[in-house]
């Protein structure tokens, strides 16, 4: 695949594809060299649709939009309809809880009462037959030492994170 227009280098952006939309979307990343806090970490909003093969900047709606950074976690729910990102490192670790929603092209601070912690390097996905969003692992803080192994479980209609035990 070979687009004639593709975003910017970045790394450590996330993506999910939204089904509803049929499109992936990419967002945020470190387009800079360093950790320092004085890199600029992306905040575009990028879609992509395989059937055309083109991306297309989505420029920033109206309303909030997340500080820009990178090691984010980020999947689709399909039943609210909207990307739901958390985490992510800029200069610190964000506890953070973000949704974004395509149709309308806008961003939404959620403020659950919890939060997983500041996470980046997370991982999400959506589980359908449970209507939540699970996230594993990632870096704790700013220490490249500290790592943790908890699972949350995140209820959109609920806006709550709740610490989930795995089955032994």
């Amino acid at each position: 695949m070979k687009p004639s227009t593709s975003p910017p280098a970045r790394d450590n952006p996330v993506m999910a594809y939204d089904t509803r939309a049929d499109r992936v979307i990419l967002w945020g990343g470190d387009n800079g060299w360093g950790e320092s806090s004085t890199v600029k970490k992306d905040e575009s909003v990028w879609s992509y649709d395989y059937n055309t093969n083109t991306w297309e900047e989505i420029k920033p709606g109206k309303g909030l939009w997340p500080d820009g950074r990178e090691l984010a976690a980020m999947a689709y729910d399909a039943k609210s309809d909207r990307m739901i990102m958390s985490g992510g490192y800029w200069a610190i670790g964000t506890d953070e809880t973000w949704a974004y929603d395509y149709n309308a092209n806008t961003w939404t601070k959620l403020e659950p009462n919890t939060a997983a912690g500041k996470l980046s390097g997370s991982v999400m996905v959506y589980v359908p037959t449970m209507d939540r969003t699970i996230l594993f692992g990632g870096q704790v803080g700013a220490s490249a030492s500290n790592y943790t192994d908890k699972t949350w479980s995140y209820d959109f209609n609920a806006n709550t994170w709740t610490a989930v035990t795995p089955h032994s």
